[in-house]
């Protein structure tokens, strides 16, 4: 294709070798970014899949801020003689990140901690980092509302709209914005002072690559944490894992707590009113994009091809298994039908006939405009009449009022005019 670089994260990679002319066997160096995100349940196999399908004579490099045991088997697959580079301790943090927890001795206290931390200390170039995508689009709605410029970023948003939030964050339109997981890898923004872990990650390594997003290039930055009573072991993790550094404690007032925990429950009716909306601009914009792929294919009369992906391990496993589960099934219920007798099999025959009838029954009616009633109405016959009969100029009526051979009484007359013919002509002969 004339390319000299492609940058691509596996799934489109596999998207386009699979559904076009491209190819890799002329690939010459392939760059692994976040390598041990790669080994995840959901790249894992992509990974191996596009290794497989790369030239052998090719250049592999792997690179990551945190490289777990599990990234040798990524390596003895990729790799031939590999060479490690480490720059630092495999789980250390920078060494000019200022790290801080907060205590939470309930949850329903993070929201007005992180409140307080934003609006009260730090006001701009700040990234709270959530463990979910409806606490996310509910900070991001909670901050608006206290007169924070915010923006949200997440999984569930569109590929637009994400863009346009990170661009504003980076452009400084924005001051705070307000993320899940999805932004702990491969962001680099410049001038982030400070990261706040309004729920902590599930591991060590998470937690590097959240508070990575800060202290970036030898600038300074702060990590503050929210730590509940679930959280306190990862938390001993993270000290150990930084012993050349320290991670203090900082104190919230009780009172400035319990003041925005009551703001905030004042603020519930704007807070729900304006997820209502956020959910129903959502649905119309899904609508809109239904309706202009529509038109698309209305106006090119184009018919999207059905594209081809890689299938997992686990999802061909799950396959084999639930094809051999209706096979068994098959089988069984061939043999039991083999063993019955003839009284059996006509009883079963006639319960799954009951069966369907009830279901036919239970079967809602189409909808009409006339309502149609439960018994057929019977046609009533028409009155005969003299003038109905004397203007009835159908084939049967004329029928039956035309004299001719077909004419019952015509018949008769003839067949009685026969017989007093042959009457008179024996009484004749007698003389």
């Amino acid at each position: 294709m004339g390319l000299d670089v492609v940058i691509a994260t596996p799934g489109r990679l596999i998207d386009h070798i699979a559904n076009s002319s491209f190819s890799l066997t002329s690939v010459e160096v392939l760059v692994l970014d976040e390598a041990d995100k790669m080994l995840d349940e959901n790249f894992s196999d992509q990974m191996k899949e596009i290794i497989r399908l790369c030239s052998k004579s090719r250049q592999t490099m792997l690179f990551s801020a945190t490289m777990t045991d599990e990234i040798e088997e990524l390596a003895k697959l990729s790799l031939d003689k590999p060479i490690r580079l480490f720059i630092n301790e495999n789980t250390q943090t920078a060494a000019n990140l200022r790290q801080e927890f907060v205590r939470v001795r309930s949850e329903d206290m993070r929201e007005a901690v992180v409140c307080a931390l934003v609006t009260r200390n730090f006001p701009d170039h700040t990234m709270v980092f959530m463990k979910s995508k409806k606490d996310c689009a509910r900070m991001h709605v909670l901050l608006g509302l206290l007169g924070v410029k915010c923006a949200q970023l997440h999984g569930s948003l569109s590929q637009t709209v994400r863009i346009q939030s990170l661009q504003k964050f980076k452009t400084q339109e924005i001051d705070v914005l307000v993320c899940t997981e999805l932004a702990a890898r491969g962001l680099d923004i410049e001038g982030v002072l400070t990261v706040i872990n309004m729920h902590m990650p599930q591991n060590v390594q998470q937690y590097i690559h959240r508070v990575g997003r800060t202290a970036r290039a030898g600038k300074a930055g702060r990590a503050i944490s929210l730590i509940g009573e679930d959280d306190r072991k990862l938390l001993k993790s993270i000290v150990k894992h930084n012993k050349n550094s320290t991670i203090k404690q900082r104190n919230i007032a009780q009172e400035v707590v319990s003041a925005y925990k009551e703001r905030i429950g004042g603020l519930e009716p704007s807070i729900e009113k304006v997820q209502n909306e956020a959910v129903v601009d959502n649905q119309i914009r899904l609508a809109e994009e239904k309706l202009a792929k529509v038109e698309k294919k209305i106006i090119t009369g184009e018919n999207e091809e059905k594209r081809s992906f890689i299938k997992k391990d686990a999802d061909i496993k799950r396959e084999v298994r639930e094809k051999m589960r209706k096979e068994l099934a098959k089988n069984r219920k061939k043999k039991e039908r083999e063993e019955m007798t003839p009284e059996e099999r006509e009883a079963m025959a006639e319960a799954a006939f009951q069966a369907r009838e009830v279901k036919r029954m239970k079967k809602p009616k189409r909808i009409r405009a006339i309502v149609e009633d439960d018994e057929p109405k019977k046609k009533k016959k028409k009155k005969s009449n003299f003038t109905s009969k004397l203007t009835n100029t159908s084939r049967s009526a004329v029928k039956k009022f035309r004299f001719g051979p077909d004419d019952q009484e015509f018949r008769e007359a003839k067949r009685d005019k026969a017989l007093k013919n042959r009457l008179k002509g024996k009484k004749k002969n007698k003389k």
